[in-house]
């Protein structure tokens, strides 16, 4: 059935809606395959998704349409934490080279390439040696 291979979480959705339909009169048939796709979707998921007690289609759908609402939000705004994460350590890596730079002069592919993979700890680390290092070793030690 389509049920346990849905397209995506929308084309599951309307599937409820048009069993729920098909099935209009028939609470006890509802109930049960309410309860059958609430088990086929918890054992997909090998028990990681929570779902609860359901007792009609109609609640399913609304149940599901709810968390993968909120499952999207949820990613969504991991996605933009770590967008902003990134966007930070670019800007502290470029800072770092440009008081580098500044301090002194040209820097080598070795060191531009230890910067381009450090993480923001060790950025703020060598950026806060910066202004006492004597020599650009001194940054990295």
């Amino acid at each position: 059935m389509r049920f346990e291979h849905p397209i995506n979480d929308k084309a599951l959705i309307d599937l409820i809606g048009q069993l729920n339909d098909w099935l209009d009169g028939q609470p006890e048939l509802k109930r049960t395959f309410a309860i059958w796709i609430r088990a086929v979707l918890l054992r997909q998921s090998k028990n990681t998704l929570v779902l609860p007690k359901i007792n009609d289609l109609k609640e399913l759908k609304m149940t599901l349409a709810e968390r993968f609402d909120e499952w999207a939000k949820a990613h969504e705004q991991k996605g933009l934490e770590k967008g902003i994460e990134t966007g930070v350590e670019k800007g502290e890596a470029l800072l770092l080279q440009r008081l580098l730079v500044r301090r002194f002069g040209a820097l080598h592919s070795d060191v531009l390439a230890k910067i381009s993979t450090a993480n923001t700890s060790q950025l703020e680390r060598w950026a806060d040696r910066v202004l006492d290092a004597a020599i650009l070793d001194e940054v990295f030690d």
